[in-house]
């Protein structure tokens, strides 16, 4: 038998050399995997199309793991003292080197997860708007007071390359711009994408509301808006509101059609109203005593944000309840995960937990969310050519946006989406984004007019 050649702690240093450039590299290898892997994973569900060419930066990550392996081989299979002497200055160099791998494929990994997860994700500039103390010569202003304190409109903005069209997106009642959240990545690659917290809600000022009638209300909003488009200047652009802020939408292009050149409405509110639409369960349930006390507290301006308000620390658990049946086993569509659905929850309860501008709804709603102002009754005024997308399970009724294309003088197109509700663009994000898309399809620059063009596959007309 061949005796022991060398230093006797000399192989120590040299495996202690091939398990860094393993235990290291394999390091680098998980923490970029797993960055770039969650930017990839939000990608199946906000851009499925971008997976494949998303997922390098997670080969690259992995083989990391791979490299650091092939040299803790070669090291430990130079670490054999009883067929040629290891002396001490070996197992320094095969340490040395071994971290030196080690380390470098930590540091790769580490700067291959960050690029990854930034790559798939869209830079975005947040702002607070001032838009003054209300519009020139208007009765209604922001606040109470006669002090000319000016107040904001929270805005994010989403860049898209140069010449893209611009997509302007208002949250609904009681929401705030957050609830896209599952959509701007997927938008901004066409669209230069600004979002807005309607005044009063999300993390825009919230001042005193003191409108006492539908005109004022409705002005509150619809000058407010017009303020901010002034102080962003901007002209010729999409307009989409999603539900309350899909009549405020519509209020505003009817009123300022010259700055809008396409209208989406996402399961809008507010087109028929309580006279045009009475349901038969609807009549019923108020001449009963729950009915009358529903009634009597939606004239009393009883909303849902107060009950959470009231709560304390009982509110958080309300709206965890809520967006934890909504959006995971109630949803219509995909259902949230685990991160989404707290963050979702922790965003909701803190915006509405807050003084907010939910006094507005009796104003321009009767109960049952009828319009006392039926946009329906504008549909001959329309100037702006308009896109209806509605989820398949929505409660509001598409068959109002039916009635009013029939007397619109403009193009008017209304697109179900399958597997989506009232939050169409939560429940199914791809479907919505399709629809979109096709509905701004002649604002691209790589359009080509096809006669009698079809829907995007799972869409359908109505």
């Amino acid at each position: 038998m061949p005796s022991f050649s060398g230093d006797e702690t000399a192989p120590f240093f040299g495996f202690l050399g091939a398990a860094a450039a393993l235990v290291f590299s394999c390091m680098g290898a998980a923490y970029g995997t797993a960055k770039s892997g969650v930017g990839v994973a939000s990608m199946g569900v906000m851009r499925p199309e971008l997976v494949m060419k998303s997922i390098v930066p997670v080969v690259m990550a992995g083989v990391l793991g791979i490299y650091g392996l092939i040299i803790a081989v070669i090291i430990s299979t130079g670490i054999n003292p009883k067929a040629k002497p290891y002396y001490l200055f070996d197992g320094y160099a095969h340490l040395s080197s071994g971290l030196a791998c080690g380390l470098a494929g930590l540091s790769a990994g580490m700067a291959i997860g960050i690029v990854g997860d930034a790559g798939v994700r869209t830079g975005y500039v947040q702002e607070q708007v001032n838009i003054g103390s209300g519009p020139p010569g208007s009765k209604v202003r922001w606040f109470r007071s006669s002090s000319d304190q000016p107040r904001f409109i929270n805005t994010v903005t989403f860049d898209s390359k140069d010449g893209s069209p611009t997509l302007v997106m208002v949250h609904g009642y009681g929401a705030s711009q957050g609830f896209f959240f599952r959509n701007f990545d997927a938008l901004a690659s066409r669209f230069r994408v600004i979002a807005i917290d309607q005044l009063g809600w999300g993390g825009s000022s919230r001042p005193d509301f003191t409108c006492k009638s539908t005109e004022e209300t409705e002005a509150w909003f619809i000058d407010s808006f017009e303020e901010w488009r002034k102080a962003k200047n901007l002209s010729n652009f999409i307009l989409l509101g999603h539900s309350f802020g899909g009549y405020v939408a519509a209020k505003y292009a009817l009123k300022h059609p010259e700055h809008v050149k396409h209208l989406i409405l996402v399961g809008p509110v507010g087109f028929t109203s309580e006279s045009e639409h009475r349901s038969e369960w609807l009549t019923k349930f108020r001449a009963t005593w729950k009915g009358m006390v529903v009634n009597h507290l939606w004239e009393s301006n009883f909303t849902p944000q107060k009950i959470i308000r009231g709560l304390g620390p009982w509110g958080p658990d309300l709206v965890s309840r809520y967006t934890t049946a909504r959006f995971g086993s109630r949803s219509q569509g995909s259902t949230l995960t685990e991160e989404e659905s707290t963050l979702l929850t922790d965003y909701v309860y803190h915006t509405v937990a807050a003084k907010a501008r939910e006094l507005c709804l009796k104003y321009i709603f009767s109960f049952g969310a009828f319009a006392r102002k039926p946009l329906l009754q504008s549909a001959p005024d329309w100037k702006v050519p308009t896109t209806f997308i509605y989820g398949y399970e929505d409660w509001t009724n598409y068959q109002g946006a039916q009635l009013a294309r029939q007397d619109m003088k403009v193009p008017c197109e209304i697109i179900r989406v399958p597997q989506g509700g009232h939050f169409v663009f939560i429940d199914n994000p791809s479907g919505f984004h399709s629809a979109v898309f096709h509905a701004c399809r002649r604002f691209f620059s790589n359009y080509h007019h096809v006669e009698n063009e079809s829907l995007p596959d799972g869409l359908t007309s109505a």
